[in-house]
């Protein structure tokens, strides 16, 4: 699978993170000599940016790297910094948060995206569908245009030809109980996520009002699986977004994952009950 930019950053985080370890410097003690700060080598470590060239040699040289790492990395650096097919969806001059193109590059690398939502996620959302709640969402025509762009793009991970990430989604039914556009709006959307069942690479189920509060509660998440790369579960609320790291936080995802997976109603009882929710509006 094509690795994007910001795949590449992680890995060459994971490198150089283990490289200073190894040497047993401090991130204070690493940078003085490499002649850096040591708020640019610790967002070098942390994926948020790639080294140039040259801050990389500086970096390997004090690290005493293989000249096949160092080979290897600069390769890995040089890919990094290119500007990917996804950099043009956005437009010129058009603000869209780092988070948001973090995220769109992390999930086109994921091999399994867990989603827990309480509203349509956007993978899933008719292009009508996304217009109206970016619109309701106060952003600016230029704004709605080019998330729309990306959002339709983004759906390749469902139909493209290279299809390969896996989805499973439990979809909150409020999300298909909220009023959205008018009815051919919201009947077409429902009807587009019974449809988005029958694919291949997508597992997608509600979970009911009868499951109860708590499993509800809390908020939803996407669990993404980026093997080789550790994995990582995303949050995202009022253009407000984290990437949490670290198998024990990581854990407590998965298990609620597992609770409402559990209480949501399965891939075929999904559909009837989206076929009855769009024929009742």
């Amino acid at each position: 699978m094509t690795r994007t930019p910001v795949a590449l950053k992680r890995r060459i985080a994971s490198e150089l993170r283990a490289l200073r370890e190894r040497k047993g410097l401090t991130l204070e003690a690493a940078a003085q000599r490499a002649e850096v700060t040591k708020s640019s080598l610790s967002r070098f470590e942390n994926g948020h940016s790639a080294p140039k060239i040259h801050t990389l040699r500086a970096l390997m040289a004090v690290y005493g790297a293989s000249a096949s790492l160092r080979a290897e990395l600069e390769d890995l650096t040089r890919d990094a910094g290119r500007r990917g097919w996804r950099a043009s969806l956005f437009g010129e001059g058009v603000e869209v948060p780092e988070w948001l193109r973090s995220y769109v590059g992390l999930e086109a690398t994921a091999r399994l995206l867990s989603i827990y939502s309480l509203f349509v996620p956007s993978l899933f959302q008719t292009p009508e569908y996304a217009r109206t709640t970016l619109v309701a969402e106060g952003h600016d025509p230029e704004t709605v245009e080019a998330r729309l762009r990306l959002t339709i793009a983004r759906q390749q991970l469902l139909t493209g030809g290279a299809a390969t990430t896996e989805i499973s989604a439990v979809v909150d039914e409020s999300a298909v109980q909220r009023h959205v556009g008018d009815r051919s709006v919201l009947h077409n959307q429902i009807l587009a996520l019974a449809a988005a069942n029958d694919l291949p690479n997508v597992m997608l189920r509600i979970l009911p009002f009868s499951a109860g509060p708590v499993l509800s509660a809390g908020g939803g998440f996407v669990l993404l699986d980026l093997d080789p790369d550790p994995p990582l579960a995303f949050l995202e609320a009022y253009e407000i977004a984290q990437f949490v790291e670290g198998e024990a936080y990581l854990e407590r995802f998965r298990r609620h994952f597992d609770l409402v997976s559990a209480a949501a109603l399965g891939p075929e009882e999904t559909n009837d009950f989206l076929v009855r929710t769009a024929k009742s509006l």
